[in-house]
């Protein structure tokens, strides 16, 4: 993969998560950043650098692009919930998201492990074709024909409780 390929993907990722971004009221204001100038500082002091990063006063949302042809692994997980664990134990009073936008989804043993530390593994495969989640909110394009503002939104319940 070319460094051109990751970085397109990375800004298309950060306009779909752009998009669902003004659908979260924790997320209202805030604004989406992308590529290699997006930081966040961990409690470590570790300035961590982010694919796509969203700071609201009280939410922070922190999404990792895989361009891959292959699956993303354990290894790939256990960083990101340690970015994640930095970056929380910074900003005590914030929910902290983090999720993965890969082509592929994730190996048995990567999901088993997301899935334990709620962390969300979202395919994105081009602008017309993505499922992804922050929140409670669900933005999924299948449509040859959608764009972008066209997506759909879905809350997510399990068990009669909604889930955010």
């Amino acid at each position: 993969m070319h460094n051109s390929d990751a970085q397109h993907y990375e800004q298309l990722v950060g306009r779909l998560v752009d998009e669902i971004r003004k659908r979260v009221p924790t997320l209202i204001g805030s604004t989406v950043q992308v590529g290699p100038k997006c930081h966040i500082d961990g409690a470590s002091g570790f300035s961590h650098q982010i694919d796509v990063g969203i700071q609201a006063p009280k939410h922070i949302v922190l999404v990792e692009c895989k361009h891959w042809s292959k699956r993303i692994r354990v290894r790939e997980v256990l960083v990101l919930v340690g970015r994640q664990a930095d970056i929380k134990a910074a900003n005590p009073i914030s929910r902290v998201d983090a999720l993965f936008a890969t082509k592929v989804g994730a190996s048995t043993g990567a999901r088993r492990l997301a899935e334990y530390f709620a962390v969300d593994v979202g395919v994105v495969t081009s602008e017309n074709e993505f499922a992804l989640r922050i929140a409670s909110h669900v933005s999924v394009g299948v449509s040859d024909g959608a764009r972008v503002s066209d997506s759909a939104d879905a809350v997510i319940v399990r068990g009669g409780r909604r889930c955010s």
